[in-house]
Order: structure tokens, then C-alpha cells, then sequence
């Protein structure tokens, strides 16, 4: 069956991909639409700033990186950010426990604190325990652009970015103002799939004053399919339609004045579930991740040469709330208050260094002192309180022969003590060539929770990554990237459950594989082709994590191919396929005659979706879309990628969508 799906996906990626690359045998005129065409050159070489702080092109950013432009997000029918990163190479999902999917990276379980997650340069990582929730929580018809580095960020951005970080832009600074609204409905056959509103306002004043309003609202069912849970009884079942929600709600505020930016952010994502840490509840609980952010940063260009900027950012968290007093109580608040200075110099034009000073004081409290359900202490108090002192600096030269960038971040957090973590990079581009050597570490610091449950002895696991990449400019139309990567985990960090949260740190664990990237662009559209594989062979010393296969780790598919694909005609239409393939992944699926957690594999998976769009032709005007996801209505499930007794969280089958959205200018 898995070589059946692999074929299917072939036949309907090579047709495709030859008409493109030897041209149609008609014209048919372009579509122009409210999403601008981007020239070639500005798609498969634009300038991100996420690996290293320094605007530089993706071929030479001194790590391996991904930017995913708005409209290729918009035209490829992604329903939410999980379908994005779906279509990204290294990138799978999995289940953690409550109805809570989290992120793996290049078969890695990154959920808790190992991969960062930013919205507009805000952190969005919970502080109790560093994870990040997915699933119809991101509004993406605001979205602009994302940038992805697949590999560490710890020297730049700390103790989150250990495998990779994810930079999601929404401001995009445009002098035209503009209003926008849209509405998404969708239809899972037996359930409403998500109903979500999103509406924005963005405005730029002659004195230098742009002002960005923006809100999104919804709700939406994680699946329509039937969870079993491992105990294999008639109790341990039931459908998701209806117990397993996703409901987004956020507001989004930037204004930036010449060079000072200030930004709030608020959200509620909200979920109820049955699935709990094994057993399935009776009823629905419902869940609460409360986030407030307050940030305000100034740009001080000292000279031509030397620029400051201070920053102070303020982060309120309610994450994992359960208010109903029962088994599964939770209700606990946890704040950072963060002050940073860095610093930007490029004495001469070959010569750039980038460095700077962040303190920040992590607090955590009980909001009601009532012991009861999973609520827990903090050891044996009501409250906590960590500070956190770091410092890091990097240099970037570029010569004739190859750029070079170095750089390190030291650490200092008063319960586990010292970290510190290097990079080194040396990249280059020849005419249509370009190639990568990087050499990085990187930490996972512990979260306020993780340290709680860690019973006083749990210290940041380190991360070693080698990786190259080589790339080459087929055409000025073509684009083709690969790259191979060694990773090695070291005290990982790990979570169990056994009638409570255990955090220990478990030994070595990591992966090996390769990443294929190729792009095609023309005037009416683009082709996208991406492969990954990793093997953990002979790297896996982590219990928690191992598998019947010496190459696998739980829950991820060794091979995994993706394809999307735009296509404009009758100066307003366009078509967008796209495919993921997984292959078979091994986890806990069901349970013996004893109740006993049984480990087996998947079927390899086989996603395919189609979505159709109108745009209007000028900048403004109405854009109607309408898709069918999971054609094939594939039983896809989001396996448990440590073994703690969950069985696998069944994902959206066939689902049918209209998008709405209509921008209107405003003077």
C-alpha cells in the first residue's frame, strides 16, 4: 500500500512538473490578482532575518533556511500554520496528551521547549512547560511571510530554539492602508470542520506613524474520526465531532513611530477533549491557553555604522487552565519580565557584529491556593521566582572565498547554573551555486513545570548539529537544494506520566537524514518539491523514544515527500494541488487482551488536497476560494512520540472549505 500511495503521488506530480519545465502548448493570460507576481529572482532569492538577526540572502544565511512568502501561503489553500509547515521538509506532528498536537523536527519530539515559535518577534511558547499548541490557532490570511530555520538558534534567541525556530510575520509596514476581512467556513460531513473570522487594519501616516490592528475568532473540531483510546473498552471510545475542540481568539496591536515599535497581543485558544493522559474522560473538559504580551523596542542608529536597541517585554500566561474543579483541575499564572540591549556594528562593509545583553525574571504562581486534580505545588511553595542572565555575540565576515560567521551565547539561570553554546558557519554563493558548512549548539533550558516535576535534578539537555547544503540555480526559473544533517541530543529532557508529571533527563538520543528542496517559478504560478529522511540509528538511548526499528524514534515517518502547486489562468482563476506523503511511522496504536499498549506501524499516509480561488485583479476587491482536504479521507492520526500511554489522536478527514475575504482601501 505504501508503494500504491508513492506511485499515486508521482502521477500526479510529474505531469505537473514536466508541463512546467518544457513549457505548455498554450498561453493563457496571468493572473494578477490582489497577491502581486513576484519576479523570479525576488522568489527564489529573498532576504530573512531570522537565522542571525542580519538581513541576508537564503543562500548565504548562515544556517539551513525556508521563507515561505504570503502568496504562496494564500494560493496553496493552507487552512492554518500546520498546513504550512506540513509542506516544509523535517517538519511532522504529534500528539501530546488533552487534544494537544505538538512539533517534530527531522524526527525529533520538539514540543516541549525545543523548538521556538514566534509571532511578529513575540515569543509564543507557554513558560510553565515551553510548549506550543497547533491546530487552527493562526489566522493565515494575515500572515506575510514565514521564516523557518530548520536547526539550532540558541546563540541568538536562547533556550527555546534548540532544533528550530519559526518566525511568523503579519506586519508588513505598507505605506497604503487597507482593510481586510475574511471569513472561513468548513464542512467535515458529520461536523462543522472550523468556522473562523478574521479582520485586520493597517495604516501608514505621512509623519512616519503606521498603526496595525488585527483580530481572529473561531472554532473548529480537531477530527470527525472515532478515538480509542488503549484500553480497548466501549468506555475508551468516542467521537471527536463535537468533544475535541480547537477555538482560536486573538487580537494583534502594532504601532511603530520612526524607529520605535510597540506591539500587544492577547489570545485565548481554547479546547475541550476527552482524551486526557491515557484513559479517555467521560465528558469533555475544557482547556485554556490565556497569553498577554506587551513589547516595546527603539532602534537607536547611532551613526551609519552603530545601532542600539533596547527592548523591554512583558509576557502574562495562563496556559493549561482547567477551572472546573475536578480530577483534571489546573489554574496557575506564569510571568517574564525581559530586558535586552543589543547592539549592531559593521566597522567596514565585509565586517558585521552583532551582539547584546538579556535578563529576564520567570514568576509563577497558584491562583487558587485549593490543592486539587493535577494542580501541584511549586516543591513546597505557593510561588516561584527564577532569574535568567544571558549574554551573546556573533561576527559575520565575508570574503572572496567564503562568508564566515561565529558566534557564541553564554547563559546563567539561577537553579541549573551555566550554559554555552557556539555556531560556526561558513557559506557562499558562486554565480548559480551555493554552498553551506555549519557547526552548532544548542540548549533546552527547563521550564518552570519542568524543573517542578524534575524533583530538584533536571539541567538543560545540549544539542551538537553538523549540517551542509549545497544548491544549485537550474534555470532562472529552478531553484534545487539539498542538504544532510547530524544531530545529537545529549541529557534529553523527557516527560512521563505516572499519576503525575515526571520530568528526568534521560541520556542520548538524535538523528541523522537528508533534505531536498526544489522550486520552480514562472509567471503563472510555482511548483514547490520537498523530500526528508532521517534515521536514528545507532543514536537512540532514550527508552521513551524507541522503537522495534533501530532507525526510527516513536511517532514520525522516516521518508516523507511534499508537492504544492499554483497555477493562474483566465486572468482571475487558479488552481493549487498538493500532496504530502508520510511514510509508515511506528507507535503505541492499540492495546492487547490485557489492556497492554501494543507497538506496530502505520500504513504510509497519503494527503491530497485541491483548492480553487477567484482574485479580484486590482489590490483590493472580493477573493473567493473553495477546497477539499484529505481527498482520500486517509485515516491520518497524530501518534504519541514518547511512550506515556496516549493512543494516537485521529486528524481531519475529508473536509470541504470556502474561504471569503474582500480588502478594501483606505485613504
Amino acid at each position: 500500500m505504501g508503494l500504491l500511495r508513492l506511485a499515486l503521488l508521482c502521477s500526479l506530480v510529474l505531469p505537473w512538473s514536466l508541463a512546467w519545465g518544457q513549457g505548455l502548448p498554450f498561453e493563457l493570460p496571468v493572473s494578477r490578482g490582489n497577491l502581486r507576481v513576484v519576479s523570479v529572482d525576488e522568489f527564489l532569492k529573498p532576504t530573512e532575518s531570522v537565522s542571525s538577526r542580519k538581513a541576508e540572502s537564503t543562500r548565504e544565511t548562515p544556517s539551513v533556511v525556508t521563507v515561505i512568502s504570503r502568496e504562496e501561503i494564500i494560493r496553496s489553500g493552507a487552512r492554518d500554520l500546520l498546513d504550512v509547515l506540513l509542506l516544509v521538509p523535517g517538519f511532522s506532528f504529534g500528539v501530546d496528551v488533552w487534544n494537544v498536537v505538538g512539533v517534530g523536527v527531522r524526527g525529533n519530539w520538539g514540543h516541549e521547549g525545543k523548538v521556538l515559535l514566534l509571532v511578529d518577534g513575540q515569543e509564543m511558547n507557554e513558560t510553565l512547560y515551553s510548549t506550543t499548541q497547533w491546530g487552527n490557532r493562526f489566522p493565515i490570511d494575515q500572515i506575510q511571510r514565514v521564516e523557518i530555520i530548520r536547526g539550532p538558534g540558541s546563540v541568538v534567541y536562547g533556550g527555546y530554539a534548540e532544533l528550530a525556530v519559526i518566525n511568523v510575520i503579519t506586519n508588513h509596514r505598507d505605506p497604503s492602508g487597507a482593510l481586510q476581512g475574511s471569513l472561513v467556513i468548513s464542512d467535515l460531513g458529520d461536523s462543522i470542520g472550523r468556522r473562523n473570522v478574521s479582520l485586520s487594519y493597517q495604516q501608514g501616516f505621512a509623519n512616519d506613524l503606521h498603526v496595525s490592528l488585527s483580530g481572529f475568532y473561531g472554532d473548529g473540531d480537531r477530527s470527525d474520526k472515532k478515538y480509542l483510546d488503549l484500553s480497548g473498552t466501549e468506555d475508551g471510545q468516542f467521537s471527536l465531532a463535537g468533544n475535541a475542540d480547537v477555538n482560536p481568539m486573538q487580537g494583534n496591536v502594532g504601532l511603530d513611530y520612526k524607529d520605535l515599535h510597540l506591539r500587544f497581543m492577547a489570545e485565548n485558544y481554547r479546547n475541550s477533549t476527552r482524551d486526557a493522559f491515557d484513559a479517555a474522560l467521560p465528558q469533555a473538559a475544557r482547556f485554556r491557553f490565556i497569553t498577554y504580551i506587551a513589547d516595546a523596542q527603539v532602534q537607536l542608529k547611532i551613526n551609519d555604522k552603530l545601532t542600539l536597541t533596547p527592548r523591554l517585554n512583558y509576557k502574562h500566561q495562563k496556559p493549561w487552565q482547567v477551572l472546573s474543579k475536578n480530577d483534571i483541575y489546573y489554574d496557575k499564572t506564569a510571568e517574564r519580565y525581559l530586558a535586552s540591549l543589543s547592539v549592531d556594528y559593521t566597522p567596514i562593509e565585509s565586517v558585521n557584529l552583532i551582539g547584546g545583553l538579556e535578563g529576564f525574571i520567570d514568576y509563577a504562581r497558584l491562583n487558587d491556593l485549593e490543592i486539587v486534580g493535577i494542580q501541584t505545588l511549586f516543591g513546597d511553595k505557593e510561588s516561584v521566582r527564577y532569574f535568567n542572565l544571558a549574554s551573546f555575540a556573533q561576527v559575520l565576515y565575508k570574503s572572496a572565498l567564503a562568508n564566515v560567521t561565529a558566534g557564541v551565547r553564554a547563559e546563567y539561570h539561577e537553579e541549573f547554573g551555566r550554559s554555552l553554546v557556539p555556531r560556526l558557519a561558513l557559506t557562499k554563493a558562486f554565480g548559480s551555486i551555493h554552498g553551506k558548512l555549519l557547526f552548532s549548539q544548542a540548549f533546552r533550558a527547563p521550564g518552570i513545570e519542568n524543573i517542578n516535576a524534575g524533583d530538584g535534578k533536571i539541567k538543560p539537555e545540549t544539542t551538537t548539529v553538523l549540517e551542509a547544503e549545497a544548491g544549485y540555480e537550474i534555470s532562472e526559473h529552478m531553484q534545487l537544494n539539498l542538504n544532510v544533517f547530524d544531530i545529537t541530543i545529549r541529557d534529553a529532557i523527557v516527560y512521563g506520566y505516572d499519576g503525575g508529571d515526571v520530568y528526568s533527563n534521560e541520556g542520548a538520543t538524535g538523528t541523522r537524514g537528508a533534505e531536498l528542496d526544489f522550486r520552480l517559478r514562472h509567471e503563472r504560478g510555482y511548483v514547490v518539491f520537498g523530500y526528508s529522511y532521517y534515521s536514528a540509528a545507532g543514536k537512540n538511548h532514550v527508552q521513551p523514544y524507541v522503537t522495534s526499528s533501530e532507525s526510527r524514534l516513536l511517532g514520525f515517518p522516516g521518508h516523507k515527500v511534499t508537492f504544492s502547486e499554483n497555477f493562474s489562468f483566465l486572468n482571475h482563476f487558479g488552481i493549487s494541488p498538493s500532496a504530502v506523503f508520510l511514510s509508515s511511522r511506528i507507535g503505541y496504536l492499540s492495546a492487547d487482551e490485557n489492556g497492554v499498549a501494543k507497538m506496530s506501524s502505520t500504513e504510509s499516509t497519503l494527503l491530497l488536497n485541491l483548492f480553487l480561488y477567484y482574485q479580484s485583479e486590482k489590490d483590493h476587491g472580493l477573493n473567493v476560494g473553495a477546497g477539499i482536504y484529505n481527498i482520500l479521507d486517509e485515516d491520518f492520526a497524530f501518534i504519541q512520540p514518547y511512550a506515556a500511554g496516549h493512543a494516537p489522536l485521529p486528524g481531519l478527514g475529508r473536509e470541504l472549505l470556502v474561504r471569503l475575504s474582500y480588502t478594501l482601501p483606505v485613504e
